[in-house]
């Protein structure tokens, strides 16, 4: 009944975009696989895209934001496949004096995206004088994620970013490979994750002290040495202050589970 009465009501122009629209959205959306056939750089692509997902949930990334810090843990394992290549990997990047970037994923892409916006934060700084806030260098990162999407050559990681701001104190920022961005209290990534942010949610608390803040994170790194299939032996710690970044030298974990 709407569209017979489109005429009357809009000119020719927006009565055919009105009925290209309704065409549109009554199609079914194509969600179906590449099929056999289908050109090999697409192939190469969605099976690239897999891969680099897969090694992102195998890491792990938490941050919990209190009232006047930030604490971030991220694992150290640099893997290859199903091989360890080392437990010392560091995948903590330093923005600038009070934010600090956490980034897991493809191998090449973390290290390639997280250099390249630390650069350009630094940057910033020596042109202007000052350096970015927390918020600025989330949307920041944030831009620049989503710009490369939609390129032919997308960067496969996920952050977390943190960082203490004269006027608006600390901040912690998740993102992820498809460009969303959310300010929020607590985050994890990884497979560890679905392990976590119950304890996060059953222990946080807007006025978490330091002390809290890592006994939750014990109580975290405990249950993925329980429950985690996966081998994660040693991780790095820091707090982002009004006084600057600084490392926790007391990373707790088990030394055997039962």
């Amino acid at each position: 009944m709407v569209e017979k009465d489109v005429g009357s009501r809009y000119t020719e122009s927006q009565a055919a975009q009105y009925h290209l629209a309704v065409d549109l959205a009554r199609r079914p959306r194509d969600v179906t696989p590449p099929r056999r056939g289908a050109p090999a750089s697409r192939c190469v692509t969605e099976a690239r895209n897999s891969v680099s997902v897969a090694r992102a949930v195998m890491e792990y990334l938490i941050g919990i934001q209190g009232p006047d810090f930030v604490l971030m843990a991220a694992d150290t394992v640099a893997a290859s496949s199903i091989v360890h290549m080392k437990r010392d990997h560091d995948k903590m990047f330093k923005m600038s004096e009070k934010i600090l970037l956490l980034c897991v994923g493809e191998a090449g892409d973390t290290v390639q995206f997280a250099e390249y916006i630390q650069k350009n934060v630094q940057l910033y700084k020596m042109r202007n004088g000052y350096e970015l806030s927390p918020t600025a260098a989330a949307n920041f990162t944030r831009r620049n994620l989503a710009d490369y999407l939609r390129s032919r050559s997308p960067y496969h990681v996920n952050l977390l970013l943190a960082g203490y701001d004269e006027h608006d104190g600390p901040a912690l920022y998740y993102m992820d490979y498809l460009a969303s961005l959310a300010k929020v209290p607590f985050a994890a990534h990884g497979y560890g994750a679905f392990l976590t942010l119950s304890i996060l949610d059953r222990y946080y608390k807007p006025g978490i002290t330091r002390e809290e803040a890592i006994e939750v994170l014990k109580k975290c790194l405990e249950e993925l040495q329980k429950r985690f299939i996966l081998n994660l032996p040693s991780f790095n710690a820091r707090f982002i202050d009004k006084d600057g970044i600084h490392e926790v030298t007391n990373v707790p974990l088990l030394k055997s589970v039962a």
